[in-house]
């Protein structure tokens, strides 16, 4: 079974087809991140390169060696450091004006993994700093995408929270795990956190008439949540 910290699998890709619809969807928002910010679950630098072009000094952060190795081969204008599952992170309180993290909160198998990462993430942010996250919507594990295959008998539904679920990436063809949640649980997940949502977005390919697009033109594979610091939280003890 391969997993999202497999460098020779993910290493190589790249912002295009459905991906591309929620990197779009960030970068025409309004979001300002501010100077400095955290790329939570970089992988190859993949992220990072896009995080570049607000013009902010970013840290990326993984778990796994060899994706961070290659992310400072790929990315020498930022800086990476690997980190460990369910320990804290290589940074002081309040050290991040924003944070990014694109898909990386599917790892997370429970919902005391998901608050502890999150309240993590919030210890390294000023108060009132924002945030952007990345998942996947219920429709996801439903649908036919043009660069994720989905059909497989753990995404039957109904889905339940906290269900393994399994997507195919193309065209590379890596199959990987991950966990279910709700929009409801993440709403839930983020309060308990010390975030606020601040909007979330449900990005769709705009029919150009191209016959590439599957279910991208009418359903939205990916969610987008626009997230802020509670301005009153100070430093959090680790």
């Amino acid at each position: 079974m391969s997993t999202y910290d497999d460098q020779s699998l993910f290493g190589n890709r790249k912002i295009d087809g459905t991906d591309q619809l929620a990197f779009d969807a960030v970068r025409e928002s309004e979001w300002s991140p501010g100077e400095s910010l955290l790329d939570f679950g970089c992988g190859a630098g993949r992220s990072t390169s896009f995080l570049l072009e607000f013009g902010s000094s970013v840290s990326g952060v993984d778990i796994n060696n060899e994706i961070i190795e290659e992310a400072r081969k790929r990315v020498p204008e930022a800086a990476f450091y690997r980190t460990t599952a369910g320990q804290p992170l290589p940074f002081p309180d309040q050290q991040f004006d924003g944070f990014f993290s694109s898909w990386s909160l599917l790892e997370e198998s429970s919902p005391n993994r998901m608050a502890k990462t999150l309240q993590e993430i919030g210890r390294t942010l000023r108060p009132g700093g924002s945030g952007v996250i990345i998942t996947n919507t219920e429709a996801f594990y439903l649908g036919q995408w043009l660069t994720c295959y989905t059909d497989f008998p753990e995404n039957e539904p109904p889905l339940r929270s906290g269900q393994t679920v399994k997507v195919k990436l193309l065209p590379d063809g890596p199959v990987v795990t991950d966990t279910f949640w709700s929009d409801d649980d993440y709403h839930s997940f983020f309060e308990l956190s010390g975030f606020s949502v601040e909007s979330a977005l449900y990005p769709l390919a705009k029919d150009s008439g191209s016959s590439e697009w599957k279910d991208e033109t009418h359903s939205a594979p990916y969610v987008v949540y626009f997230v802020r610091k509670d301005a009153s939280i100070g430093n959090q003890n680790r």
